[in-house]
């Protein structure tokens, strides 16, 4: 009888320590109105975000500042989730509680493939298929071009092709779309490749050869588009 009445009490003990630690945890300051949402318990009071270069980490801080003095236990993830996909620099994230008071923002930002030129107006083609408005800020050197109408709805599926195919497309300077399905590549030494619609996968395992060819530096043309034929320049 003696044994079930210490485990009795040491059960009331334990939901007493938990109902004390819900009630202090949710107090709040009553002082003023301004004060009125912060917490005397886990306070937020840092606020923590790595992995930026292209977002300006200090306004996307400033978005997060009505966080500060709430309590961290109770941190509604899904507002900071929230408030994180409305930038499109944002591929990724994690968020995490860093007891007693700091919240960590992990960020993988998106990586730029080419500069996109449409209608004379610039765009970032970016790595999860997003076209973003150019930004002179956000320039990153030796990015290649993209030129062709609705270009930008089949590169991703073409640049995925030549690296299948093992072309080096870090020597590709611009990319040239046409509506029949076909595309030009100029390459850094600027020797304009025009590729054919079909038999695409012959075509790149063709000039893969034809490029460590001595016999065709000499050209600035090489033209694949007919079947079974160089046309050189």
């Amino acid at each position: 009888w003696l044994k079930m009445r210490a485990i009795i009490g040491k059960k009331k003990r334990i939901f007493f320590f938990i109902f004390l630690f819900i009630f202090l945890s949710t107090i709040y300051i009553p002082i003023n109105k301004k004060y009125s949402d912060k917490s005397l318990f886990f306070p937020i009071n840092f606020i923590e975000i790595t992995g930026t270069s292209k977002i300006d980490k200090v306004n996307l801080l400033n978005d997060f500042n009505d966080f500060l003095g709430l309590n961290l236990f109770f941190l509604n993830k899904k507002k900071i989730k929230e408030k994180l996909l409305k930038n499109k620099l944002i591929k990724n994230f994690t968020v995490s509680k860093e007891y007693p008071n700091t919240i960590q923002i992990k960020i993988d930002e998106i990586n730029f493939l080419v500069i996109l030129i449409r209608n004379s107006n610039k765009y970032f083609i970016s790595d999860n298929d997003l076209v973003i408005l150019y930004n002179q800020d956000l320039y990153e050197e030796n990015l290649p071009r993209v030129y062709g109408k609705d270009s930008e709805k089949y590169f991703s599926d073409f640049k995925k092709f030549l690296i299948e195919n093992n072309f080096d497309i870090e020597n590709i300077k611009e990319y040239y779309y046409f509506r029949t399905n076909r595309w030009d590549l100029v390459l850094n030494d600027n020797k304009k490749i025009k590729l054919s619609t079909n038999k695409l996968h012959d075509n790149i395992k063709l000039l893969n050869r034809i490029l460590l060819d001595e016999e065709f530096k000499k050209y600035s043309i090489i033209d694949l588009r007919i079947e079974n034929k160089i046309i050189t320049e």
